[in-house]
């Protein structure tokens, strides 16, 4: 069967086959049956399993998104936003949560008092500023259970071991005493805190439209590596991509603890660059399991792993934002943290330079900013590998 290029989008893949592995014959099948055998048979591994005895849950479905922001610039740190969103298991598709969650939530451009969840370089530009981007993410990060109405987003999209590595540089502490209780960016944007259709908080609107569609946020946050810990990284690993997949793969394990006994995971991660096979990535995630590769394609790599409990799928999407709501939420979750950081790091640098054009890091910028500091960093004794990625 031939690939149908709609089945990449959120919301339209086709059930899963209830077929067992075909076994094979002639050269070969030794190996081949083995591994077919496993797929169908094999327990789910290693974290994911939350209670020992084999609870089937097929009524909710986990989806996972992950995406990325600050990936090519050599100044500040790159972020990693994530969201894990409960909801209906829908015979076997995806659920559309734009769809599901209407007109409270739209894609950009959003309707008058509507939640503009989308691409982040649709929703925010220097000249836009940041008020789409504080609303979005404060009302879902309203919605996460077990935790409070946010009043700091810098402190709750960022873990606590992401702030402390980021401050082991001057340039990376809060520019405002870690924002005391007040978002200087969000004040700045107008929107703290952000208001909805009928003048409620958004978060308050989410919340109902959440409930009416048997939704149910249960993470969203973000992760920040700075230009020394990523050149570190880079010396171990020596390619870049695979910095960016180990800040992925850990917090994705993470995710999947979330997981209900039984309950069937959907994990849809923006694709960065040209690689298109991850089988080997994600395979070390789920040990004791061999993944199905359903698709392996120039915009859409997806593998299933599959077990008697459960069935966990995990795609690669080329444009994965316009396909996926928890993949475009986890870009806007990134974008403000990164946003967060350049805060930091321009006050930092202004306060020493106070003629100083703020910058957002990007290599050509990148190299006006470096030559209008050089004086005050060698004043300062900064080591510029602490603070210019290597690539």
């Amino acid at each position: 069967m031939g690939h149908d290029p709609d089945c990449c989008a959120i919301g339209s893949c086709p059930p899963k086959s209830t077929r067992p592995p075909k076994l094979l014959t002639g050269r070969g099948r030794r190996f081949k049956n083995v591994i077919a055998m496993r797929t169908q048979d094999s327990t789910f591994p290693g974290p994911i399993i939350k209670h020992a005895e084999p609870i089937v849950n097929r009524q909710t479905l986990l989806l996972i998104g992950m995406d990325e922001a600050g990936y090519g610039p050599k100044l500040g740190p790159v972020c990693h936003g994530y969201c894990a969103i409960r909801c209906q298991a829908d015979h076997g598709s995806i659920p559309n949560l734009w769809e599901l969650l209407h007109p409270c939530v739209m894609r950009h451009p959003a309707g008058a008092g509507s939640i503009a969840i989308d691409d982040s370089k649709a929703i925010y530009s220097a000249g836009r500023g940041l008020e789409k981007l504080v609303q979005g993410v404060g009302a879902f990060l309203e919605c996460v259970a077990s935790e409070a109405q946010p009043s700091n987003l810098y402190q709750i999209l960022l873990p606590e071991s992401d702030r402390l590595k980021l401050a082991e540089d001057a340039w990376g502490c809060p520019a405002d005493g870690d924002f005391g209780g007040h978002d200087p960016i969000a004040q700045q944007s107008g929107s703290c805190p952000p208001k909805s259709l009928t003048g409620g908080s958004a978060g308050e609107k989410l919340r109902e439209a959440l409930a009416r569609a048997g939704a149910q946020v249960v993470a969203l946050g973000a992760r920040a590596l700075s230009a020394k810990h990523f050149n570190a990284a880079l010396d171990r690993t020596g390619n870049k991509a695979e910095v960016s997949w180990q800040v992925l793969a850990a917090q994705l394990e993470l995710l999947l603890k979330l997981a209900l006994p039984g309950e069937e995971i959907f994990v849809a991660i923006d694709r960065q660059g040209g690689r298109k096979f991850y089988a080997a990535h994600v395979g070390a995630l789920f040990p004791g399991v061999f993944p199905g590769i359903e698709r392996e394609t120039k915009t859409d790599s997806t593998y299933r792993f599959e077990t008697g409990e459960r069935t966990a799928r995990v795609s690669f999407l080329v444009e994965g934002e316009r396909q996926a709501l928890p993949i475009a939420l986890s870009s806007m979750a990134a974008k403000l943290a990164r946003e967060f950081c350049m805060h930091n790091f321009n006050a930092y640098f202004k306060g020493q330079v106070p003629e100083l054009k703020p910058t957002a890091g990007y290599c050509s910028d990148a190299h006006r900013f470096l030559r209008e500091t050089a004086p005050c960093r060698l004043r300062l004794g900064i080591v510029e590998r602490d603070l210019v990625r290597d690539k």
